[in-house]
């Protein structure tokens, strides 16, 4: 007589079957770490953003009115136009204009017309392009400066404004993590508006 047991090898199946739920639920965690990790990595990224815009924000804040820069020093506004670099547009606030860039780069930056040769505002390129902000230089994600004048005074961007009381200032910054083709762009923007002091 045939005395077989029909249940034999049912508890290796089960333990197969433990196996891969355990395995599954490992994964699901494992995932779960390295989009938190991604996550805090990015959002590390836009408070480093936020942080370089509002410093260049309080570094035209301080230098409203100020005067312009040429060639490192700061000049007043009468000594600039007598130096041939028009400073007509920035009656209210003469060296806001020296910060004003679409995709700035350090080169321009540098150099002895509308920008002046800002120290400080190189050294605020530098340091994005320095490693705060990945995949940013003077060739890519370069940062946008757009110095306008307030919406009272028509909202137009400078040469045109007229002498203002008041400026309106758009920091754009932008970053791609791993800077390779299909990572996406990221950015950071914020508006501000300068009294010159």
């Amino acid at each position: 007589m045939n005395t077989r047991n029909p249940q034999k090898g049912f508890v290796l199946l089960e333990g197969l079957i433990a196996i891969l739920i355990f395995s599954m639920a490992i994964l699901g965690v494992v995932g779960m770490q390295a989009t938190a990790i991604t996550m805090g990595t990015e959002s590390q990224y836009r408070a480093d953003a936020a942080f370089l815009a509002n410093q260049l924000l309080a570094q035209m804040w301080a230098h409203a009115g100020a005067g312009v820069y040429v060639n490192g020093s700061i000049i007043t506004a009468q000594a600039a136009s007598a130096a041939g670099i028009d400073v007509a547009h920035t009656a209210a606030a003469p060296n806001l204009y020296n910060y004003h860039c679409m995709t700035c780069t350090v080169a321009e930056a540098n150099t002895v017309t509308n920008k002046t040769g800002d120290p400080e505002f190189v050294r605020w390129l530098l340091s994005i392009q320095g490693g705060f902000l990945p995949g940013v230089s003077d060739t890519t994600n370069s940062p946008d400066i757009n110095v306008h004048c307030s919406t009272a005074d028509g909202g137009a961007s400078y040469p045109t404004c007229p002498a203002i009381s008041a400026t309106q200032v758009t920091v754009t910054l932008r970053w791609q993590r791993n800077n390779r083709a299909g990572t996406p762009q990221h950015q950071y923007q914020t508006l501000s508006s300068i009294e010159p002091n």
